[in-house]
């Protein structure tokens, strides 16, 4: 095992470099040299060369990081592309003081996000307000007083199209 002052001596030296060796390829490089150091720390045996081998470690994390990443934002897009639209309904023909399902959806989209959460669960998801209460941590009259200013805010907002 390495000893503490070695690997003092070890982060001193070389850190900064090892992080701008993982810049190159990961948003997080700081946390890439760390772990580096921190497998050093426990390694056993202590490898010939600790700086080679801080190396190789840093940018094979920071390569996993990036990786990871990738997966992420491919997953995140595919998952939105595939999103079903909270309405499918057509608009009844010849009647235009209706909005259409992806009007309904951009002013809920609007709405911010805890309002939002809470009209969806109570309308489409058939909660009760103490449900809703307690899955959002909050009183039963708030989560009411919430959903209605929300329903009040989705009423301008879809009233405003026909005016």
């Amino acid at each position: 095992m390495i000893g503490a002052d070695e690997l003092a001596n070890l982060w001193r030296k070389h850190a900064a470099s090892l992080a701008l060796l993982c810049r190159l390829r990961c948003s997080s490089p700081e946390d890439c040299v760390q772990e580096a150091f921190i497998r050093l720390a426990r390694e056993v045996p202590v490898p010939d060369d600790p700086v080679a081998w801080l190396a190789r470690v840093a940018r094979n994390e920071a390569l996993s990081r990036w990786r990871s990443d990738q997966r992420r934002r491919q997953r995140e897009q595919r998952v939105a592309a595939e999103r079903p639209a909270w309405f499918i309904e057509p608009r009844l023909a010849g009647d235009d003081s209706l909005a259409s399902p992806a009007e309904v959806q951009a002013a809920l989209e609007q709405l911010d996000e805890s309002t939002r959460e809470i009209v969806v669960a109570h309308l489409w998801s058939g909660l009760t307000f103490r449900q809703i209460a307690e899955a959002f941590e909050l009183s039963s009259s708030a989560a009411h007083r919430e959903y209605v200013a929300g329903l009040d805010r989705l009423k301008q907002l879809l009233t405003a199209h026909v005016d």
